[in-house]
């Protein structure tokens, strides 16, 4: 995870005020990235597959008839079911971020709209392109 701190501390000056690096050196020093890197990839991996485990325990008790009563079958009577009903259920009162996330799961999120921001020296140039394409100059 990168760190998103002002921390220009922290890094380090080769070839100014200290002498470049010798080959072995680096690539001692690229060792060492390499394997923490491995390792942070091996952790989120290892995140990623406990939810995953998580995700299709069988939902049991109270939950098991609550999706009973929904008509669920049961094969689909799992955590992640549960969660989702929830969601849905927190939807239904007027959440509207849970509403958003469900229209999302469904796919039918709204668009994503981009807002463009032009200098007055963009603006110009975007101007003298109109100019030369249609010919008129608009101001």
């Amino acid at each position: 995870m990168p760190n998103r701190g002002n921390n220009i501390q922290n890094l380090k000056s080769y070839g100014k005020s200290k002498p470049p690096l010798t080959r072995d050196e680096a690539m001692k020093i690229g060792k060492k990235g390499g394997e923490a890197s491995a390792k942070a990839r091996a952790g989120a991996k290892t995140a990623k597959g406990i939810l995953s485990i998580l995700n299709e325990l069988p939902a049991s008790g109270n939950n098991k008839d609550k999706l009973a009563i929904l008509g669920i079958p049961d094969e689909m009577q799992t955590q992640k079911t549960m969660r989702i009903v929830a969601l849905h259920q927190k939807a239904l009162t007027g959440d509207a971020q849970a509403q958003r996330l469900v229209l999302e799961i469904d796919g039918e999120a709204p668009a994503q709209t981009l807002s463009l921001e032009m200098g007055i020296f963009d603006k110009r140039k975007l101007n003298d392109v109109e100019t030369t394409l249609f010919g008129t100059d608009k101001k």
